[in-house]
């Protein structure tokens, strides 16, 4: 027969013990918990080569700073987070807006966004080919869209769409509500037009062929995923707001 007093140490032990088994799961659940806000918050970091520039985008939730630089440009596309470029541009989906950024001068600008376009891009419909290759490490799906534009004529485009990269998901996931909320503003789909389809994920590879030839890209060359402050996604300390809605535009264009 237990004694009371071993009852006593026997029920002590076990609170103890109990006690121990909560503070272990607490522990494992904080880690994770800020594991988590680390790396599911977590943005994604994309270099696009263009023919005569390169766009920079850090995506991360519905914000995107995107940074227009040369070619000549070598920096490390995560380096340039917070620096200058020859166009700097901020959109940020929930509030509607495309923040235009002028380091030379130190002022910003702020519009509607999407822009008020009724008419809207012209709609591709992509098919998969059955073709696949690999681009920069990742296995992507190659797809083709015919169309036949009354301003350019015919064009057959070609993407090799991979949702393999890291970012994946955060890309896909602005990218299709920045597009749900550019053809809400598009007279074609109001008036019953199909928008059109194209896959979702990164475009690593792609060709345009029209009556002029082949022309290559825009291709991805750079993908990284890391955690993005908020200041990216604002103007810099110190930039007023500029009162004239054009005068950033304009400089840039005369540059």
């Amino acid at each position: 027969m237990i004694s009371q007093q071993s009852a006593s140490v026997i029920l002590s032990i076990g609170m103890v013990a109990k006690s121990s088994a909560i503070a272990f799961h607490t522990l494992i659940f904080s880690t994770l918990f800020v594991f988590c806000v680390r790396l599911c918050s977590a943005g994604v970091v994309t270099e696009t080569d263009y023919s005569d520039y390169k766009l920079i985008d850090f995506i991360q939730g519905h914000r995107d700073r995107s940074v227009m630089v040369p070619l000549s440009d070598k920096r490390n596309p995560a380096a340039i987070v917070k620096g200058p470029g020859s166009l700097v541009e901020i959109f940020d989906l929930d509030k509607g807006t495309d923040t235009e950024v002028d380091y030379a001068e130190k002022k910003y600008r702020v519009t509607e966004y999407p822009p008020d376009d009724p008419v809207g891009p012209e709609p591709e419909f992509f098919k998969p080919t059955g073709k696949h290759r690999k681009v920069m490490g990742y296995r992507c799906d190659e797809y083709r869209a015919d169309v036949d534009s009354a301003k350019f004529g015919k064009l057959i485009d070609i993407e090799c769409v991979s949702s393999e990269p890291p970012g994946a998901k955060e890309y896909i996931e602005y990218e299709k509500l920045a597009e749900s909320k550019i053809l809400q503003r598009s007279e074609r789909v109001q008036a019953g037009e199909p928008p059109g389809y194209e896959p979702d994920g990164f475009v690593l590879w792609s060709r345009l062929k029209d009556d002029n030839g082949v022309h290559q890209g825009p291709d991805l060359t750079f993908i990284k995923r890391m955690t993005l402050p908020p200041s990216v996604f604002e103007p810099p300390a110190g930039f007023v707001k500029d009162k004239d809605p054009w005068a950033i535009v304009l400089r840039v264009i005369s540059t």
